[in-house]
């Protein structure tokens, strides 16, 4: 049984069909308007064809529609049946649904179902309105519906990505696979921001802020192009079932992608526009190729194959580079990665290079018997624009250096002097060979001209001074003419030979020299720990390959504009500088030097753009003020990406930091309250207690515990205004109001009034003081660092055990400068806790409560106001010792 007779459908093929269309006979059939957000107008256009269907005779009827009090849309929906919604309720609030079975029974021929996506409210039939709209269709009832591109299963997380607003309502791909028809309902993202702006999407203050979130111009483009392209997509599948219903064989190229040869000539700029105008009709992309086969060029073609990249550019081509000897090889290799469908090329850049005895065939021709399914344009050009270049083929890869040219003269020279005396002995047979290997050595060493010149003198002067007859070009033997030809022929290949191995050398160098250079840019940015650094290496790098200098500018805060501070070389950037780096960050296109754009600036300003966003802009300084060549500015702009990365990366990570931080402060922040309220609390509750006391007529006429309350008061009210003073000093210190009212003051009196306020507490303890006599005068404030001796010397009582030692001592160093020494006699501190003794709210664990933390810290920030120093250490047999340092 033979299947496959030309002409016959595919018997499985064709089943799959009839049971598809049997399917789509016995259920609705599903319309769904799409766009790409809300505003758009997708549910005005649903109501729209509703009429249209009604003035048609066929019965509509309206199952749910969401006016969101448009006024357009609200007078749209008078004049159709609306049925009326279910209502539901859910946690004490009445919720309204579409109401199925209400739907079911009136069995319309058409019923309008707003908002697909929309997820019902618990207690509903169906979890999503799509389940609810498949058993209507099934039911056999046909349903307009409109739907966003967000809200498709395979397309939310890209929007996610696209918008950072994660999707939580969606429908699955499979169901929009079923849709009879998709209308596209597209309007500009323009338009739609007047939309908002006008009110006529969301109220104002709504409006505002969704045009600061979702409905950015730039998100508002991605979401266009997806839309686009999923409706395109099936439209795609659905010309596939018709090609198959139809045994239609094809293929049919419904997606073109184009591909022209960008060179160094003025004709290739009529070879783009051209590529552009067909791409254009038929609804194409296009490449614009470069070729870099290893020949050097002229400041003149240099400028021109930039010139000709950039218009490929400015007209919307995709720019490839690719390194390869060969162009032909070259423009395949492109063609087969990006999957292109026609390639055009230049008819008259083909002549075939006579210099070159084993050139191939001319471009054209070779891409024709190669491309494969590639379709080759070869398009004529116009006599004026190719004259210059059919030179430079006619004479690629000749050196005219005068140098090589001397050289190689002086070289065969001054072999022919010493081989002419010789050639008795050895032979003319062996001259030649020696020409031979002469011409072998200068092609390692000089170009295919001299090499060529070389061969030709040689093929001269081995005929007449060295083959018999001598000094005549007349040969008698037959076989000396073919070993004269030989030898030239031979000489004439190793010079082709040698400059295709020279260009390949070329090509892999560039290859290699650009993967060095991203290599070793990638390395430096992946070793920042900042933004600063990343600025610095930025900077370094480009001077270094480049010779150029750099600045970035970040966004500020609220992401409307570029922060006012300067990372890498503030002298780049005036006043007109900022103009134009404000500029390329609002419109997120390079501009400045060697730009088409604000080219009067001496910068170039390029943004630093990351998947989401603009962050910022990069501006370079060409130091020799020469523009770079394309392949340079592909790495350039690659490294552009890499620096944007690198300072995303950073910004994350300075987010995270700051999340860190805002989470420990909260942490200190419950610590200080707990402490403050414990710490009030105490005195407080003594205070309390005494007056309770106080007011009971027993214990007021006993004078002993009168007195012994009034004691406790005074204690409390002590502690109390401690705690107080601490808290007030603190925040008199953070704030910067520590201000110094310096006097001459003998350091004596200091220790004096500091001991004396401190009497009843150091009433138990055992003090010790060693003050040196004739101490020099001091310049500072008595009362502030008279407040940092008393919070050490408090430190010392707290820590001292009952009746223990406290040691007080002041001299003079040998330096000149005046030690302070405050030890107590407890079990002294860990010594991994020494450098933490001055930090704010620490406490030493397992010490007894009391104290908030905050003495240390205050006599530490009074005493380097002072220009001081203080540290702590442990004592050899116990104890802490606290060690002031002041100057003269």
């Amino acid at each position: 049984m033979i299947d496959d007779i030309e002409g016959r459908p595919n018997p499985d093929e064709l089943l799959r069909l009839i049971q598809k269309e049997e399917s789509v006979e016995k259920r609705g059939k599903l319309k769904i308007f799409f766009g790409m957000c809300a505003g758009v107008g997708k549910t005005y256009a649903m109501l729209q064809a509703a009429h249209v269907l009604k003035r048609e005779g066929l019965d509509v009827v309206v199952g749910l529609v969401e006016t969101h009090k448009r006024q357009e849309t609200e007078a749209l929906v008078q004049g159709l049946e609306v049925l009326p919604r279910m209502k539901i309720p859910y946690r004490s609030v009445t919720f309204e649904e579409m109401d199925i079975d209400a739907i079911l029974q009136r069995n319309p021929q058409y019923v309008l179902v707003d908002e697909l996506a929309h997820t019902n409210v618990p207690g509903s039939r169906h979890a999503k309105r799509y389940q609810d709209v498949t058993e209507l269709l099934d039911n056999g009832i046909n349903v307009l519906t409109t739907v966003n591109v967000q809200h498709i299963e395979s397309r939310s997380g890209t929007v996610t990505e696209i918008t950072g607003i994660h999707i939580h309502e969606t429908v699955p791909d499979s169901f929009i696979a079923l849709a009879d028809e998709i209308e596209l309902i597209d309007i500009s993202t323009d338009d739609l921001l007047k939309r908002l702006e006008e009110g006529k999407v969301y109220i104002p203050e709504r409006a505002q802020h969704a045009v600061e979130n979702f409905f950015r111009k730039g998100n508002l483009h991605a979401l266009r192009e997806l839309s686009l392209r999923i409706t395109a997509e099936k439209v795609d599948d659905d010309m596939l079932d018709y090609m198959r219903a139809k045994n239609i064989t094809g293929p049919w190229k419904t997606t073109e992608k184009l591909m022209v040869a960008v060179g160094p000539s003025p004709y290739s700029a009529k070879l783009i526009r051209w590529t552009r105008r067909m791409a254009y009709n038929l609804g194409a992309s296009w490449l614009a190729v470069c070729v870099d086969t290893g020949h050097k060029l002229s400041e003149e073609d240099r400028n021109l194959l930039n010139k000709n990249i950039e218009l490929s550019e400015k007209l919307g081509a995709t720019i490839i580079h690719v390194a390869n000897t060969d162009v032909v090889d070259g423009l395949l290799q492109v063609g087969k990665e990006y999957n292109v469908s026609q390639i055009v090329v230049g008819k008259t850049l083909d002549k075939k290079n006579i210099w070159n005895p084993l050139s191939k065939k001319n471009i054209s021709d070779r891409l024709i018997q190669e491309s494969g399914n590639i379709d080759i344009y070869a398009i004529k050009a116009d006599k004026s624009a190719t004259t210059g270049k059919q030179k430079r083929v006619l004479f690629e890869g000749i050196s005219f250096k005068s140098r090589d040219y001397t050289i190689a003269l002086t070289v065969v020279t001054l072999v022919s002097l010493i081989c002419f005396p010789l050639s008795g002995l050895m032979g003319y047979q062996t001259v030649g060979i020696i020409f031979l290997i002469m011409i072998a050595v200068l092609s390692l060493i000089l170009g295919r001209g001299p090499v060529i010149l070389t061969a030709f003198l040689n093929f001269l002067i081995w005929n007449y001074f060295f083959i018999p007859p001598l000094f005549t070009f007349h040969i008698q033997r037959v076989e000396d003419v073919f070993t004269l030809f030989a030898y030239f022929l031979i000489a004439m290949v190793s010079a082709v030979f040698v400059t295709k191995i020279r260009k390949n050398q070329i090509v892999l160098m560039k290859s290699q020299q650009h993967i060095t250079m991203l290599n070793s840019m990638l390395e430096a940015l992946n070793r920042t720990n900042s933004i600063k650094e990343v600025a610095a290496r930025t900077q370094d790098k480009l001077q270094k390959y480049f010779s150029a200098d750099a600045a970035i500018l970040l966004k500020n805060k609220d992401g409307k504009g570029l922060d006012k501070r300067i990372f890498g070389n503030k002298k780049m950037i005036s006043e007109k500088n900022w103009s134009v780096a404000s500029w390329v960050f609002n419109n997120g296109q390079a501009a400045g030097r060697f730009t088409d754009t604000l080219s009067n600036s001496d910068i170039q300003v390029i943004p630093l753009t990351t998947v989401n966003e603009i962050i910022g802009v990069l501006c370079i300084k060409f130091l020799e003020n020469k523009r770079p060549d394309h392949n340079d500015m592909m790495v350039l702009h690659n490294f552009v990406g890499q620096v944007s990365t690198a300072i995303e990366r950073e910004i994350n990570i300075d987010l995270i930091r700051e999340n860190e931080v805002a989470l420990e402060s909260q942490k200190l922040f419950q610590t200080v309250l707990n402490s403050v309220s414990h710490e009030l609390r105490t005195p407080i509750s003594i205070i309390s207690s005494a007056i309770s006391n106080l007011n009971d007529e027993k214990t007021a006429a006993n004078p002993d515990i009168r007195s012994g309350i009034c004691e406790e008061l005074n204690l409390a009210s002590k502690r109390l205004n401690v705690l107080v003073e601490n808290i007030l000093d603190m925040s008199k210190i953070e704030s910067g109001y520590l201000q110094l009212n310096l006097q001459i003051h003998d350091i004596s009196d200091l220790i004096g009034s500091a001991l004396n306020d401190l009497r009843p507490e150091l009433s138990e303890y055992s003090l010790k003081t060693e003050v040196q006599d004739n101490l020099p005068m001091l310049n500072f404030d008595f009362n502030w660092l008279k407040q940092a001796l008393v919070n050490v010397i408090h430190n010392a009582i707290d820590y001292s055990p009952e009746g223990g030692e406290i040691i007080l001592k002041a001299h003079q160093l040998e330096s000149g400068l005046i030690q302070l020494e405050v030890s107590d006699s407890g079990k002294g501190v860990p010594d991994l806790t020494l450098d933490k003794l001055f930090d704010k709210f620490y406490r030493i664990p397992g010490s007894k409560s009391g104290g908030m933390g905050l003495g240390l810290t205050i006599a530490k920030a009074i005493v380097e106001a002072h220009g001081g120093s203080i540290s702590a250490q442990n004592r050899k047999h116990g104890g802490l010792k606290v060690i002031f340092q002041l100057k003269q």
